[in-house]
């Protein structure tokens, strides 16, 4: 299940979530929408949990997705998913701001869409 969750403290409840995956060879390609249920005072550096295989530890593989926040706080802002090598996390960088998107200014009733492609190790 893909999820969001703050680097520091705190947490944020996703509702149920709508996302899939294709797999071909060692490519995968995960796209998804998922909605913010509640927040308990979040901070620090906000990442997508639940990426469906681990990501391939090499540098030409590492992943970069594209995504649209809506709702976080009064603004809707484009995001950049980046993640590392040997894990199923992605981090979300704010593209209006080029920084990391951070756990205080997510809300309830915030929605992620996105979409990431990498390569695994299996």
């Amino acid at each position: 299940s893909i999820g969001m969750e703050p680097a520091t403290s705190g947490s944020i409840t996703m509702a149920a979530d709508n996302a899939g995956y294709t797999k071909i060879g060692r490519m995968v390609t995960v796209g998804g929408r998922v909605f913010v249920q509640s927040v308990s005072s979040p901070d620090g550096n906000v990442k997508i949990t639940g990426l469906p295989f681990i990501i391939k530890n090499a540098y030409e593989y590492e992943p970069c997705g594209l995504g649209y926040v809506f709702g976080l706080g009064a603004s809707n802002v484009p995001v950049a998913l980046t993640a590392g090598q040997g894990g199923t996390d992605a981090w979300l960088y704010l593209l209006t701001a080029a920084t990391l998107l951070q756990g205080a200014t997510v809300t309830a009733n915030a929605e992620l869409q996105f979409t990431i492609t990498y390569a695994t190790t299996a």
